[in-house]
């Protein structure tokens, strides 16, 4: 948003999405596809109640920008002045690259809520069980479908990505 001050984006998203506040997570993730998408960060899971996907090491270099969207949600209230209850989702333990040697951004975050389920990424990983069943969790009565989606993350997108999805209340 070259040329434009954060409140003259928070003044944009207001008018045009119908949002009354705007929480700003910090620096994006180190995904060169995307520049780091929220879809691939935090997304809303119900009134007041946010998902974050949590790199498996403190070491990859997601984890200080995700640290920081922690924070700021821990401390910020949403548009009806609660507290937000962050939900920490462990994304994958392997780390993948891509055929030029990029490191994928591999989330679990990246899920489409359908009517009655939940379409979410599968990466052939020991957290895709675990993942589930934290969504499973949040999302009580829905049918989760896990769906293989590296050959998809090749192109530089997820199962959120390719919906366009819209936000729900």
């Amino acid at each position: 948003n070259a040329g434009q001050s954060q409140d003259e984006v928070e003044d944009w998203l207001k008018r045009f999405t119908g949002a009354r506040s705007v929480l700003w997570l910090g620096d994006g993730c180190s995904d060169d596809e995307t520049d780091g998408h929220v879809d691939n960060i935090a997304c809303f899971a119900g009134p007041g109640r946010v998902v974050v996907g949590v790199p498996s090491s403190p070491s990859l270099p997601d984890a200080e920008p995700v640290a920081e969207a922690i924070r700021r949600l821990k401390l910020a209230r949403d548009a009806m002045g609660r507290a937000l209850d962050v939900i920490e989702l462990p994304q994958p333990r392997r780390v993948r690259f891509d055929w030029r040697e990029r490191m994928m951004q591999t989330s679990y975050v990246n899920f489409y809520l359908a009517n009655g389920g939940i379409i979410m990424p599968a990466f052939d990983d020991p957290n895709d069980d675990k993942a589930e069943a934290i969504l499973a969790d949040l999302f009580p009565g829905r049918d989760i479908l896990q769906v293989e989606v590296l050959d998809l993350l090749e192109g530089g997108g997820g199962i959120h990505c390719i919906t366009l999805a819209e936000p729900f209340a």
